[in-house]
């Protein structure tokens, strides 16, 4: 009898339990809110027609505005160096010494001989003067004065030939002194007082790099080249920016256009000039240069982020607030400068194109804009220039 009590209270125990059990299910399932349909979030922005600058932003590294390599032009000793390494010298210091002792031995050898030649000429001349009034008078052969003649011709032309052994070792003395052909900065010395340099060694002594002002090359795609060269040079601007995205404060103009379009590239090289007074930039150090030379004016512009492509070509999807609904529209692009798109046709004024959330869309489909944005005016900057510029950097790194 108590084993059947114990058995009905165990089933009451476990009829209880699933009672629970259930209870709770149908609490959960009851409280659960109705699901709504999967609509995507998505970003905008307004097309407006505006005046765009055509600028780019190329990257590039600083080089001198001039490099010579300072070699010896004659074999010696280096017997005294007048600069520091990374000094600023100017045209005509003197930069290093070498050993003349030698060329100055040569050179007193030469103005002796050439002492010793002027005086015998001088001797000559006079029995040469001689020898003709005597020849005058009968009293002197014809050959005596004929050798008398040739006597002071050698002579005259051993001193041509002792001041040109004079001037040359002059020259070669001069040698010796090596001096800066340029106003600029100078390189570390490698090489020590003392040590034994060759007329045309291959490796320079050192540089001298003029820096004030200093050039940068920016390579422009070939599809700008006609608009380039069509403009005028000095109405080119150029701001340039350094690795820390700060602009940097040297006036740049263009000076120059390669003969030709490199080939393999597709571009074409153009030459700055900047101002560098202070000697704050360096060659080598990397920039960043925004170049404008023109104007897209009254064009629809668009982020690059919103365009798409499709077998029909560019697209982008348009949002219409009254549907809620986005549809593809295919456009023609016009331009691609910086992070913008120039759009010559496919849109229009108060058109709202996706910029974000483009992944879940389709043509016709339902999209929400999201509650954390707002539509943006399309002339509107994605940030200043340092940014793209940083932008660029970045890009060209990677």
């Amino acid at each position: 009898m108590k084993n059947v009590i114990r058995i009905a209270l165990q089933f009451k125990k476990s009829i209880i339990g699933a009672v629970i059990i259930l209870f709770i299910f149908l609490f959960v399932i009851l409280k659960q809110k109705p699901k709504h349909d999967d609509i995507p979030m998505i970003r905008v922005i307004t097309a407006a027609r505006q005046t765009l600058p055509i600028n780019m932003l190329i990257p590039s590294t600083l080089t001198a505005y001039a490099d010579v390599p300072i070699r010896s032009r004659v074999d010696g000793y280096i017997k005294r160096i007048h600069f520091k390494g990374g000094q600023l010298v100017k045209e005509g210091d003197l930069l290093i010494e070498l050993d003349d002792e030698l060329l100055q031995t040569q050179l007193r050898q030469a103005n002796a001989a050439l002492a010793k030649n002027t005086a015998l000429l001088e001797q000559a001349e006079k029995g040469l003067v001689r020898n003709t009034e005597l020849t005058k008078r009968d009293m002197a052969s014809k050959a005596t004065f004929d050798q008398s003649e040739a006597t002071a011709k050698g002579l005259r032309a051993s001193i041509q030939a002792d001041q040109a052994l004079i001037d040359s070792l002059n020259i070669q003395i001069g040698y010796t002194r090596i001096k800066s052909p340029l106003t600029g900065l100078v390189d570390f010395l490698k090489i020590d007082a003392g040590t034994f340099v060759r007329q045309g060694e291959s490796s320079p002594i050192v540089s001298v790099r003029q820096v004030d002002p200093i050039t940068v090359l920016f390579d422009v795609p070939e599809r700008y080249a006609a608009v380039l060269l069509k403009a005028k040079m000095e109405s080119i601007k150029v701001e340039l920016f350094d690795l820390l995205n700060n602009p940097i404060k040297g006036i740049a103009k263009i000076t120059a256009f390669n003969s030709i379009v490199e080939e393999k590239s597709g571009t074409l090289t153009i030459k700055a000039e900047v101002d560098n007074k202070e000697l704050t930039l360096r060659p080598g150090m990397s920039v960043t240069g925004r170049i404008e030379f023109g104007q897209h004016q009254n064009q629809i512009a668009i982020p690059v982020k919103a365009v798409q492509m499709g077998q029909k070509g560019s697209f982008v999807f348009v949002y219409d607030p009254m549907t809620q609904r986005v549809k593809i529209k295919v456009i023609k692009v016009l331009d691609t400068i910086n992070e913008m798109v120039v759009v010559e046709s496919g849109l229009v004024d108060g058109e709202q194109v996706v910029v974000e959330g483009k992944i879940r869309l389709v043509d016709g489909g339902k999209a929400k804009i999201s509650d954390d944005s707002a539509s943006v005016k399309g002339n509107a900057r994605e940030g200043k220039h340092a940014k793209e510029a940083h932008a660029i950097n970045e890009k060209s790194r990677s």
